[in-house]
């Protein structure tokens, strides 16, 4: 090996990376310690060797394997986050697969792929345990603010008895004073309740209207989605796709291997043959062959039995003259007794024979041919269906190796009958999916408008509604403590064409949702409402005294500034409002 030979393996050999290099011919040329590492596979045993020989057919490498066929296939570099699986381990990589032309149509064979990677599973580790404490950490916020909102309260209740205890004992003190400023000071409003000037006014109650919107992160999916299944155990001869491309319906995808089917068939035509044969023998068991034994058996019984019927009353009559011996008589006697026995025999036989193919055996008979009539014809559509087609036209995606697939489908993998293949989605009609938490998914339900934007195209609002809301949780059995998220799916409608065509599957969203839009919404300031152990109230001024009492009311939603009232108090109604606790936009 040249000097410089040595230099290229030594840095390969030190790099942390994993690096995999493969000519035109598909032969590996360079697989250094870190690959090995990576992937689980002993790096000497690689250069020399086909590609597809170590990766095609190893267990958990698909992802991997995709992405080295990618950059043959694209002409082009790419480059993905892939997953795998190392002898049960589930490992995350970053993957560069750069597809490199011939250096010079003299050299043949020196351009190929080359693939470098990295493990970032225990950064992936790490971002899940960093999300998972920032998820208690937004519990733990949400239960400190609610004490803070309770210790508040009672601060408030606090601060008011001291107000008044101290009022009391400085009364007399200020009585002067408090003359002469009442007498300089602008006239109240007529009604206000004593020891309230500076500190209240009047809120008149009148309808608003009021908009609250959520925002949900999401992901851009198709709205249906139809999976391919493999009709027959197999293996994939010929590919006919490219996960992610476009297809119209009844494109051919893919071609199976159905040898084993064929097989089957044979073997399950047979017994279709000696089903068929055996109804159409019980149809006619009448006429059959034991029918017709047992019948022959029963005349013949009965010519003899009645031959030697005859046979024995000549004997008897000889007997009586003193022709014959009395031993002949009892001979004949015999014989006839055992002829009668033979013709009983015979006559069961002729039962059990015809039992054989009574309507019991004729139906049971039936259903087998059945049976086995509708299995092969089932087969026979699952041979015709080893050339895989579209069933929808739209855009093939890979099958999710956790969802009854067993991830990207290769050429010459082996596959099962009923395994998913992949997905063809209709692009034509598109949704949102996204999370959100408990607190957030009541005020959500099927109906509410949603406007979605997305960063990849500014300025862009698609237009649809919230079409499912989950009522169970996707986490529903995490650990305690952990927040419960609940999917929750808007349909788009209504997208322009050019739009359309720049919008990609798994393009990640915000979908705002309008939650809430009314006219006639009461909306009070914070400050004209008071909350106690028997729940919220409010003041109302009496038209007829103008005295101010205690009034219970029902409160909705609350803004920053302001409370929305459901029941208690009606448009027109007069409250007095705490102007410290009170905002500037809800005076009157």
């Amino acid at each position: 090996m040249s000097t410089a030979a040595s230099l290229h393996v030594s840095i390969l050999d030190n790099m942390d990376d994993g690096v995999v290099a493969v000519d035109r011919r598909g032969v590996i040329t360079s697989f250094n310690a870190a690959a090995g590492a990576i992937l689980g596979i002993a790096p000497e045993s690689c250069p020399g060797r086909a590609f597809a020989e170590v990766f095609v057919l190893a267990e958990g490498l698909d992802h991997f394997t995709q992405a080295m066929l990618d950059a043959v296939n694209n002409n082009e570099l790419d480059r993905r986050t892939v997953e795998i699986d190392v002898d049960g381990e589930r490992r995350m990589l970053t993957v560069s697969a750069s597809y490199l032309p011939e250096a010079a149509p003299a050299e043949p064979g020196s351009g190929g792929v080359v693939a470098v990677f990295t493990d970032i599973s225990a950064e992936m580790h790490l971002r899940e345990t960093v999300e998972s404490q920032y998820a208690e950490l937004q519990l733990a916020y949400r239960a400190a603010d609610e004490a803070n909102a309770e210790l508040s309260e009672a601060l408030r209740k606090g601060q008011a008895v001291r107000i008044v205890a101290t009022a009391a004992v400085i009364a007399g003190a200020i009585g002067v004073g408090l003359y002469a400023w009442d007498a300089g000071a602008p006239d109240r409003e007529a009604g206000s309740p004593a020891g309230a000037t500076g500190e209240t006014e009047v809120f008149t109650v009148s309808p608003e209207r009021v908009v609250a919107e959520l925002t949900v992160p999401g992901r851009l999916e198709p709205r249906r989605e139809t999976d391919v299944q493999s009709p027959v155990d197999g293996t994939v001869s010929a590919m006919h796709f490219r996960y992610g491309e476009t297809v119209g319906k009844g494109e051919l995808l893919l071609e199976l291997d159905a040898s084993a089917a064929r097989r089957e068939r044979r073997s399950l035509r047979a017994r279709h043959i000696d089903a068929e044969r055996r109804l159409q023998e019980l149809e006619a068991w009448e006429s059959s062959r034991p029918v017709a034994a047992a019948r022959r058996s029963v005349a013949r019984g009965e010519r003899a039995l009645q031959r030697q019927r005859h046979q024995l009353a000549e004997t008897g009559f000889l007997r009586e003259r003193g022709i014959v011996p009395r031993s002949e008589l009892d001979a004949a006697q015999e014989r006839y007794e055992s002829l009668q026995l033979d013709v009983e025999a015979a006559r069961h036989d002729l039962s059990e024979a015809r039992r054989a193919g009574d309507a019991e055996a004729l139906e049971a008979a039936r259903l087998e041919f059945r049976n086995l009539d509708e299995e092969l014809r089932d087969l026979d559509l699952a041979i015709a269906g080893a050339s895989v087609r579209a069933p929808v036209a739209g855009v093939v995606l890979r099958p999710p190796a956790d969802d009854g697939g067993g991830g990207s489908v290769l050429k010459g993998a082996s596959v099962r009958r009923g395994q998913l293949l992949l997905t063809v989605a209709d692009a034509s009609a598109l949704a949102v999916s996204g999370l959100v938490d408990e607190v957030e998914v009541a005020d959500l339900q099927p109906g509410q408008p949603v406007t979605v934007t997305t960063d990849a195209l500014p300025g862009i609002e698609l237009p649809g509604m919230v079409a499912n809301v989950a009522a169970q949780a996707r986490n529903a059995s995490g650990p305690p403590g952990q927040p419960a998220l609940f999917p929750v799916v808007a349909a788009l409608d209504d997208i322009e064409a050019v739009v359309r065509g720049s919008l990609r599957l798994g393009m990640s969203v915000d979908m705002r949702v309008v939650t809430t839009d009314r006219d006639d919404a009461l909306l009070v300031p914070i400050g004209a409402v008071q909350v106690g152990p028997t729940g919220a109230t409010v003041q109302v001024r009496s038209q007829a005294t103008g005295e101010f009492s205690t009034v219970p009311v029902e409160t909705g939603s609350t803004t920053p500034n302001a409370v929305e009232i459901i029941a208690g108090v009606n448009p027109g109604d007069e409250l007095l409002l705490h102007i410290r606790t009170s905002t500037l936009d809800h005076r009157r």
